[in-house]
């Protein structure tokens, strides 16, 4: 929890769709090897780049060192951590650590993919969820990934936020997301699992879908649908969903450019 309850409080600030991360993902801004530290900045350092809430263009940042997080150096993971964290996503603690390994909430993930997708808030209509207060952290998060069809909470009006999240319920969600921003979905070979059988029926499409993307990709062949997601894998399929709308962005330019026509080719 407290890995992601520091995050910039300029919410609006960021990056509005996935879309938008994907344009600004193309020139890194280079600022500078120490963050300011005064006239109240809040800006953080990763590597030579420096990530400052206060910028018009956040993500304008170039995340291949992430200095102030002590404890992802080495993993498997360490590339989607940090473009995260140079995206203002994710943070570390007040020990600088971000503990990969530990299984992530439903309210940390669903924070995580509101910051993503750009849904932050939602209207004052939005509908409720029997356990999910006003007045808590992830409240505004968590109505708006209900408000865009992100998630649907459970049939007895709950959502269950301190619950951890499993992997066949991240990758519903993930759908979602990709579906709301109206990216093609790419025809691709899905991967045959193991343990499909083991997948909800409510997630099988989804955990289809995603493999055929090359978003997910199992452990040995297997997906663990029941498993619970660390933060790690909820950094790497976040940051393969941004990496897969930027190629389909990138492929409908392309294919405009050699037609031309003007044609949207990323709605479906």
């Amino acid at each position: 929890l407290s890995t992601l309850k520091n995050l910039p409080a300029r919410v609006a600030d960021l990056p509005k769709t996935v879309d938008d991360y994907c344009k600004a993902a193309q020139n890194p801004k280079d600022n500078t090897d120490n963050p300011s530290s005064g006239g109240g900045s809040s800006s953080k350092s990763v590597g030579k780049y420096t990530y400052d809430p206060n910028n018009d263009n956040p993500s304008q940042v170039k995340p291949d060192k992430v200095t102030s997080l002590t404890d992802i150096s080495g993993h498997w993971a360490y590339e989607s951590i940090a473009d995260l964290f140079g995206r203002g996503v994710i943070s570390g603690d007040e020990n600088k650590k971000f503990y990969p390994d530990n299984n992530i909430t439903r309210a940390e993930f669903c924070k995580m993919t509101a910051i993503v997708s750009g849904k932050t808030s939602a209207s004052d209509t939005a509908a409720s969820f029997s356990d999910v207060d006003r007045g808590a952290w992830y409240y505004s998060y968590v109505m708006a990934a209900a408000e865009n069809g992100l998630i649907n909470g459970y049939e007895d009006g709950s959502f269950r936020p301190d619950n951890n999240i499993s992997r066949q319920e991240m990758a519903v969600i993930i759908s979602r997301m990709i579906h709301a921003e109206n990216i093609a979905v790419e025809d691709g070979n899905s991967i045959s699992f193991t343990d499909i059988a083991d997948v909800n029926d409510y997630a099988r499409d989804a955990v289809m879908e995603l493999s055929g993307m090359g978003i997910i990709s199992g452990d040995g062949g297997s997906f663990r649908p029941n498993d619970n997601l660390t933060k790690a894998e909820a950094s790497t399929v976040l940051y393969k969903s941004r990496k897969y709308a930027e190629r389909m962005k990138n492929s409908a330019v392309s294919d405009n450019n050699s037609t031309g026509t003007t044609e949207d080719k990323i709605v479906k």
